[in-house]
């Protein structure tokens, strides 16, 4: 008797934990699959290692998902006769799915009685219900004569927070620094949820503005005409695409995707990734991946430097990722899915030196070269009469911790506006300023050394060097020994004195960037350092552990004392002997997990490109479309400035993510041929914002009352 197939999920994990109860089965392409209630397609499907669903309708290349997050289309497949985003569709029992390999017929449906369509009347509509939109929703349920609707896409509210495992810097008063992301999500929606005078609609698209101050919105059953006096725009951001050679392989997708995958829904149909993008999402995808168990092969920047905070990149080095700045991405290689990588160092004017390629096996490359924001919907609801007010990465790309904050201002101008007399103290609009500020001056550690007192016989050594807005180390500490040098929040953590060994700034610390030098046990020269540590225990050293500084460099070997865990804070401390001569340097150690990374063994020097004349071959700017860059580019060189006009010439944007994706890439290739950002004509958008079935329009109209349910 042969066995079906089951998903491969995260089993055991130092943070998750699974939800997934219910097995259910479903057919994709007519082999008979095993799943659970709740996922979607593509997560069900990468489950098995499936991320090669369809071919292109115009080249017949193979594509995979991209963004996980319903904007990108690249996931599209047919379950039940109907074409649907997989990354947005759970499985249900039963359900047929096929890959998508070229214009499918449409599905003949006899249909007797059309939906209703529902007509209700609000004063505040929130769109979306991430941290930025439940920030918002919990300003305004104080105030119970507004009627609030707060709509999201999604199952469950919290956005990307659902998908953030690892604890939030910023102000822990403001916005809950020190707590996970997932827990935050939580926190937010237990504060709104019982709320009377606010009613929740999720996995429900905003599909537009329109007249007479007016919304549409569509749950997938029912279409929804809500009147409303104003709207909170609080719509988060997408991932931006990149253009390189074979930039459409199944198993290239964005950092956002992969933490979607694997943080929200479990899969783990990886072994080897490789990052492009050095900032903040691009290192904290590193992170996640070494938790789960994945291998990082290694990250890559265009840039000098990291553009995330500098503690996050120096965790991930710590734990053996090996790290290229002034490199970019040539091209990706494989057979059905990724299989390599070739990145080249670049030289001053980001031109690549074909001398220094380095080629790297893998099985996914994730992109995590920044974010744009959803913003369409701006215009259609400006045009429409309504009071917009914008929160979160829909206004400013910047950290959820921001977004928080952001949400919660968006709601108090919207109060003023309508009349309400609300306390709005300028100090709201500096804290603001100081959460979305990125990481400042770098101080060499020597100098922060000097400010500290370490003559203790126990102390905390602060691996933490540049300035950015975070407090739970000060809020942590139980005899006040650390302060924040300069500004409350925006600075450097300096110990002061009289440490008692307590570990809560080890525990508590977002970044892991805080040790415990203990000196009043000894094993001959050895004092005790206590290291924080969120991996499963099987990830520990058998025996000799190599200790790294605070940048990733081995400096000696610590012998095990103990660990302790602690559940609450789904954090472990390791404790170890260590020379004393070294105990104020150590860090952390190098992870057995990376051992053959850090040996070099998925990694090729002195690379050769497969076809060095070709390659702009397949170096796409359109992915839906299949238009590459030199088509672009072309018309570019004619002098060109509309993207209007290249539409019509390429297709460009006119494919089924609706322009989502291009409208980053093309900003390249006008900035390479040095044209200033406004002399361009920008693409016009053309509703309706997502698919919507026809006949949805078609039922007739019923008024309903604001009611919670």
């Amino acid at each position: 008797m042969i066995s079906e197939p089951n998903p491969k999920i995260v089993e055991k994990h130092p943070v998750l934990s699974s939800n997934y109860k219910e097995k259910i089965s479903f057919f994709y392409n007519g082999k008979k699959y095993i799943g659970y209630k709740g996922m979607m397609i593509t997560s069900a499907l990468a489950s098995y290692g499936i991320y090669n669903i369809g071919k292109n309708i115009h080249d017949h290349s193979d594509q995979g998902l991209f963004c996980a997050n319903g904007m990108c289309a690249q996931c599209r497949v047919i379950a039940d006769g109907y074409i649907v985003k997989g990354c947005m569709t759970p499985i249900e029992e039963g359900m047929n799915i096929f890959s998508l390999s070229s214009l499918p017929e449409l599905k003949k449906e006899k249909i007797k009685n059309f939906p209703d369509i529902y007509e209700m009347e609000v004063d505040v509509v929130i769109i979306g219900g991430g941290p930025s939109g439940l920030a918002a929703a919990s300003i305004l349920k104080d105030y119970p004569d507004l009627k609030v609707l707060l709509v999201d896409d999604k199952p469950k509210l919290g956005g990307k927070l659902l998908l953030q495992t690892h604890k939030f810097f910023g102000s822990k008063e403001d916005c809950y620094a020190g707590t996970r992301g997932l827990d935050i999500a939580k926190i937010l929606e237990n504060s709104i949820v019982y709320s009377n005078n606010i009613k929740i609609f999720t996995d429900t698209y905003f599909i537009g503005g329109f007249e007479d101050s007016k919304v549409g919105l569509f749950n997938g059953k029912n279409y929804y005409i809500v009147k409303t006096k104003s709207a909170i725009l609080a719509t988060g951001a997408r991932e931006k695409y990149l253009t390189f050679k074979n930039n459409h392989l199944p198993g290239i997708f964005g950092a956002g995707a992969f933490q979607t995958l694997l943080n929200r829904d479990l899969v783990v149909g990886f072994d080897k990734i490789f990052i492009v993008g050095a900032g903040n999402v691009g290192l904290i995808a590193a992170y996640h991946a070494l938790q789960a168990g994945i291998k990082v092969v290694g990250i890559c920047d265009v840039a000098p430097k990291q553009s995330g905070y500098k503690v996050h990149l120096d965790k991930i080095k710590r734990l053996g990722v090996p790290v290229f700045f002034n490199h970019t991405v040539l091209e990706a290689e494989g057979v059905e899915r990724v299989s390599s990588v070739k990145i080249a160092k670049v030289n001053e004017d980001f031109s690549p030196d074909y001398n220094t390629i380095k080629e790297f096996s893998i099985d996914t490359l994730l992109i995590a070269v920044g974010l744009a924001e959803n913003n369409e919907f701006e215009d259609s609801l400006k045009s429409c009469g309504i009071k917009l007010f914008k929160a979160g990465d829909a206004n400013e790309i910047a950290e959820a911790s921001s977004a928080m904050f952001s949400g919660k201002l968006a709601a108090m101008k919207l109060l003023q506006e309508i009349g309400i007399n609300i306390n709005f103290p300028e100090s709201i609009l500096e804290k603001e300023k100081i959460l979305k500020m990125p990481g400042g001056k770098v101080y060499e550690p020597e100098e922060v050394s000097r400010k500290q007192d370490l003559s203790g016989n126990v102390y905390p050594r602060i691996f933490c060097y540049q300035q950015i807005p975070c407090n739970p180390c000060v809020t942590s500490c139980t005899k006040n020994c650390i302060k924040i040098d300069g500004n409350p929040i925006y600075d450097i953590p300096i110990y002061t004195s009289g440490c008692i060994g307590c570990n809560q700034c080890v525990i508590t610390c977002p970044a892991l960037a805080i040790t415990l030098v203990d000196k009043r046990k000894r094993n001959g020269n050895k004092v005790i350092v206590t290291l924080p540590f969120e991996f499963l225990d099987q990830f520990l050293p058998e025996k000799d552990y190599d200790l790294t500084d605070f940048e990733g460099n081995v400096i000696g070997k610590g012998e095990f004392r103990n660990i302790k865990n602690y559940p609450k804070e789904k954090r472990s401390l390791v404790s170890l002997w260590v020379d004393e001569e070294i105990a104020d340097k150590v860090a952390s150690f190098q992870l057995p997990l990376q051992k053959d990374i850090i040996e070099k063994k998925y990694v090729k020097e002195n690379g050769i490109i497969s076809d060095k004349e070709n390659m702009n071959d397949n170096k796409f700017v359109c992915i839906c479309e299949r238009v590459t860059a030199d088509e672009v580019r072309n018309i570019i060189n004619l002098g060109i400035k509309d993207i209007n006009f290249i539409k019509a010439a390429t297709r460009l944007s006119m494919g089924a993510c609706g322009g989502k994706t291009c409208s980053t890439t093309i900003t390249s290739l006008f900035r390479e041929a040095q044209i200033n950002r406004s002399q361009i004509e920008t693409n016009k958008p053309r509703p309706l914002i997502v698919e919507v079935p026809f006949k949805y329009f078609a039922g007739k109209i019923v008024k309903i009352p604001f009611k919670k349910e």
